[in-house]
């Protein structure tokens, strides 16, 4: 999945976005003007590649074999969409032959959040875990868990911002929203912090969920089975 980065032409923010965004709700996070896509250059624009096709009207005749006329044929350009993602990935091309560029460093930041939360709560859960006083081992891994389920909260919240859809599914699917964080939504620190925290209490929290799982499941398999809960 390729980023597009934008700059905010109000407040000189920049954006790292995926590709497959909807430019045409997206808005400036720090002042909320919305957010222009990139120009297209003219060489790319004479680039773009068209597809030919041809109208067929049926006829009772029998077509002439010997006839060398051919149906008009309409030119179907790409979408503006498709434009601005080939437009982003020559810039992305012309970019890296100069150097890395800003958003670059974005990534590196949130990477080297993810890797010191990671190293962090790893070595509290499974290297000095039996050195830490138990008291003390339960109530980091009982924060570290409610944190995990704070940032799935918040991670339903952001799939219904962006649509309904995949809301419903981080909601209702178990897991789902943990894939939805990696792969579909593109905020960089909450992934880098939800999977810094996995790192080291990931095997806690898949227990977590088995227990308050089968515990929904128990109760309502128990009020099914008596009735309504007589």
């Amino acid at each position: 999945m390729a980023d597009i980065e934008l700059i905010c032409t109000n407040c000189g923010r920049e954006m790292t976005v995926s590709e497959y965004v909807d430019f045409s709700e997206l808005a400036c996070k720090g002042c909320g003007s919305p957010m222009k896509t990139p120009d297209e250059p003219e060489d790319v624009a004479q680039k773009r590649p068209t597809i030919q096709t041809r109208t067929y009207t049926p006829s009772i005749h029998e077509p002439d074999p010997d006839s060398d006329e051919e149906a008009d044929g309409d030119e179907i350009e790409h979408s503006d969409l498709q434009s601005t993602m080939i437009t982003a990935r020559e810039n992305m091309r012309s970019r890296s032959k100069k150097g890395m560029p800003s958003g670059k460093k974005h990534i590196m930041a949130t990477g080297a959040t993810f890797l010191a939360i990671g190293l962090i709560f790893g070595s509290l859960r499974w290297v000095i875990a039996d050195q830490l006083d138990s008291d003390l081992a339960f109530t980091i891994k009982t924060g570290v868990l409610y944190a995990l389920g704070a940032l799935h909260v918040a991670t339903v919240i952001l799939s219904f911002k962006e649509d309904v859809f995949q809301g419903m599914l981080c909601s209702v699917v178990p897991l789902y929203s943990v894939y939805y964080l990696f792969m579909v939504q593109d905020n960089f620190w909450i992934r880098s912090i939800a999977g810094g925290m996995l790192v080291g209490y990931g095997y806690d929290a898949a227990i977590a969920m088995y227990v308050i799982g089968g515990g929904m499941f128990d109760t309502i398999d128990s009020f099914i089975s008596t009735g309504g809960g007589d």
